[in-house]
């Protein structure tokens, strides 16, 4: 069957999605035990971690009322993947849960599995689809699951992306490093990615500059993560966007020689991960002098 969800506004340059949930079931499927959340805060599966995403949920049991045994996972796979694909998103993983994400799952507070219940079906040994699709202001986090009879379908908007980042110029970066052999620099990343968001290429560039205007100075570039997700994951996380950093600088015209990355996790927090204030002040890129 040709994939048949739909995505309004649909132009060639650029996907403007229309109102949330944005998607349309296939002719054939219907929606029942819809759960609708102002706001809520969901696990997706992402093949080797659960992501938590926080915003605005809508979650289902989809099924072929028509028909019971005319419900096919895999045609609501193959139209997800086209439209999708088409809004720029892709997919994450295809993959069976593990018990330990399960276990975790499991634990969160009971009202989050009532809202997310409706959605879930299928999760418990069964194959799942995360995509995502990734927008300046906001993302979008699909869940698909399904047994034979009927299949759980989850989105969820995430919050608009904080934007934190304050702009140290040349010369205060040059006076930190002076006193204190370090400064911390707030580059703003996509969500559970190394991809520098444009807001920031201003800060890369002040770094760039310095590092011009000194050629005997060296900097390792240190990655920090808040604590959100398991600490084994943030470890990595941070690997990659100190590298991301370093590899922005390099494109910049700075000799690689000069810089080292270097990730911490989340084992080297400013704040406490308590509150959204003190989760933005951890993440961060710290530059040191060598």
């Amino acid at each position: 069957m040709t994939p048949e969800f739909d995505i309004n506004a649909l132009s060639v340059s650029e996907v403007a999605l229309g109102s949330f949930p944005y998607l349309q079931l296939p002719s054939g499927y219907q929606v029942r035990k819809l759960q609708e959340k102002r706001f809520d805060r969901l696990p997706f599966w992402t093949g080797d971690h659960l992501q938590w995403v926080q915003g605005k949920v809508w979650s289902a049991d989809v099924h072929t009322p028509a028909k019971t045994d005319d419900f096919s996972l895999l045609e609501l796979q193959a139209n997800l993947d086209a439209v999708i694909a088409q809004a720029g998103g892709h997919l994450v993983t295809r993959s069976v849960v593990p018990e330990a994400a399960i276990k975790e799952i499991e634990q969160a507070p009971g009202q989050i599995l009532v809202n997310y219940n409706a959605g879930l079906s299928g999760i418990f040994g069964q194959t799942i689809s995360t995509w995502v699709i990734r927008r300046p202001e906001h993302e979008i986090w699909v869940y698909l699951g399904g047994s034979g009879f009927s299949g759980g379908l989850t989105i969820v908007e995430s919050q608009a992306v904080s934007i934190t980042a304050s702009l140290l110029p040349t010369d205060a970066l040059q006076q930190a490093l002076a006193q204190t052999g370090k400064v911390d620099i707030q580059v703003n990343f996509a969500t559970d990615s190394a991809q520098i968001l444009p807001a920031s290429q201003a800060q890369i560039a002040q770094v760039s500059q310095l590092l011009a205007s000194d050629p005997a100075l060296r900097l390792a570039i240190n990655g920090h993560t808040d604590n959100s997700g398991n600490s084994a994951h943030n470890l990595q996380l941070s690997q990659q966007r100190a590298a991301s950093v370093v590899a922005a600088l390099v494109a910049a015209g700075i000799d690689a020689d000069r810089l080292s990355a270097e990730g911490f996790g989340d084992s080297r927090p400013l704040a406490d991960n308590s509150s959204a204030e003190g989760k933005a002040k951890n993440r961060r890129v710290e530059l040191v002098k060598q």
